[in-house]
């Protein structure tokens, strides 16, 4: 259990690439299938290995978007996120919104994955992330 706990903790929760759930699948069969062995260096070195994998997806991976912050579909007048955040907040994502993405160009309604009908109902979405990550 200790070796598998080690293999969980080096790739990092959630799993949710496939990449890992598989490298993760094949660590589960040779630990359940072979012999673990007892040997004080060798759990020290996978103990070191594991702590340097750590280290470097803490120091190499990029920042975690912060929930509510990585959309922006302004909506209709007292629409959830206006409620939600503060007034000159929203405003100045509306404008920006507006710079970015003019009426003009934006889709039509009617067309095949055009989100102007669809409104975000409240201000923050959940994310599953944020049970491990505070």
């Amino acid at each position: 259990m200790a070796a598998l706990a080690l293999a969980v903790i080096a790739v990092g929760l959630p799993i949710s690439h496939i990449g890992a759930y598989l490298l993760l699948v094949i660590a589960t069969v040779m630990i359940f299938t072979g012999e673990v062995g007892f040997r004080t260096k060798a759990w020290f070195a996978a103990g070191a290995i594991v702590l340097a994998s750590v280290a470097g997806q803490w120091l190499v991976s990029p920042p975690r978007i912060a929930e509510g912050h990585n959309v922006f579909l302004p909506g209709p007048p007292g629409g959830a996120l206006e409620r939600g955040l503060a007034a000159d907040v929203y405003r100045h994502l509306k404008d920006e919104f507006d710079v970015r993405y003019p009426p003009t160009v934006r889709c039509r309604p009617s067309q095949m994955g055009c989100r102007q009908n669809h409104h975000p109902d409240r201000t923050f979405a959940f994310s599953a992330d944020s049970i491990l990550y505070p």
